[in-house]
């Protein structure tokens, strides 16, 4: 997981785009916690490619799917190849 260290040491978008990920899938644990029939795909983590290897891996674990949009990762190749 993404440390809190490492979240400092990023762009302010992009650590916010960290944070952001990590609250989704901890809100999107909570509700899958709280209603165990949910139908699969109900929840889903778009923008996918914002979030890091660790992120993506721990949505697939939930069953949460991730969708990329490809000109997004095209624009934001530059900063995201640092993270």
């Amino acid at each position: 997981m993404t440390s809190a260290a490492q979240v400092e040491d990023l762009p302010d978008a992009l650590a916010e785009a960290v944070r952001a990920v990590r609250v989704l899938l901890d809100v999107y644990e909570r509700v899958l916690r709280r209603n165990p029939g949910l139908p699969a795909g109900t929840l889903v983590m778009e923008h996918g490619g914002l979030a890091g290897p660790e992120q993506r891996a721990r949505a697939v674990a939930l069953g949460i799917p991730v969708t990329i949009r490809q000109p997004l990762l095209h624009d934001s190749a530059e900063v995201e190849e640092g993270f």
